[in-house]
């Protein structure tokens, strides 16, 4: 009987283990202003129990399940230990802040995975016409767009020369074209002037007039002894 006793008090310990185990996480949080302008600074307000832990933890926000902010981590203490609060603020994204009733969803998680989901609705009193407004009003006015159109500005000023570029690659070279006719033989061209003579003429000129002088000189003693 006593060991059956020890036996379901071990039990009992172990499923109280397993049930502490799979406690979801204790969270606190807050959504201020809870509604306003499509521009307004929204604080989202989050707490955990226990503040602080080992555990590292990360905060995601998401914006009609569009997410918007992640991985915002807590505050990490000097000792190691990590302190679970976030002040995030966050404005409605431009193009999804039309006027009515939106949802603001935020996660926790933790170092092995679990999500603990916190939702929230916040209303946007003065917004912006969602898209689908804008399209069909343009098209049912198609000269709206051109009633607000401004003047053509001046042209602005000639813009630096930009830099040289790269010398492009040489082309393939061209057909070579075959010899052209030769040209007719041309005229005679007239007589040049007579050249001054040479030295080797001079040297002949001079040779030729002493045998003259010579020959007149012997003719002339001939007579004398035959006289």
């Amino acid at each position: 009987m006593k060991k059956q006793a020890i036996v379901g008090l071990a039990a009992l310990m172990i499923l109280a283990a397993l049930v502490t185990g799979a406690r979801a996480l204790e969270t606190s949080y807050d959504v201020m202003p809870h509604e306003g302008p499509y521009d307004q600074t929204i604080l989202i307000w989050v707490r955990t129990k226990p503040l602080v832990s080992t555990d590292a933890i990360v905060l995601y926000a998401f914006w009609d399940n569009v997410p918007i902010r992640e991985r915002v981590p807590d505050i990490a203490l000097k000792n190691g230990e990590h302190s679970h609060m976030w002040d995030l603020k966050i404005t409605p994204p431009v193009n999804m802040a039309d006027e009515g009733t939106h949802r603001i969803r935020i996660w926790l998680e933790e170092p092995d995975g679990t999500i603990t989901t916190m939702h929230y609705s916040y209303t946007i009193t003065d917004g912006l016409p969602p898209l689908d407004a804008w399209v069909r009003f343009i098209e049912d006015h198609p000269d709206f767009l051109e009633s607000i159109r401004g003047p053509v500005g001046e042209t602005g000023d000639r813009g630096r020369m930009g830099l040289e570029g790269m010398p492009g690659i040489q082309g393939k070279d061209g057909p070579t074209s075959g010899p052209g006719p030769m040209g007719k033989v041309g005229p005679v061209g007239p007589e040049g002037p007579q050249g001054v003579p040479g030295r080797l003429g001079i040297v002949y000129l001079m040779g030729l007039t002493a045998i003259v002088i010579g020959l007149a000189f012997v003719v002339a003693k001939g007579k004398e002894i035959i006289g």
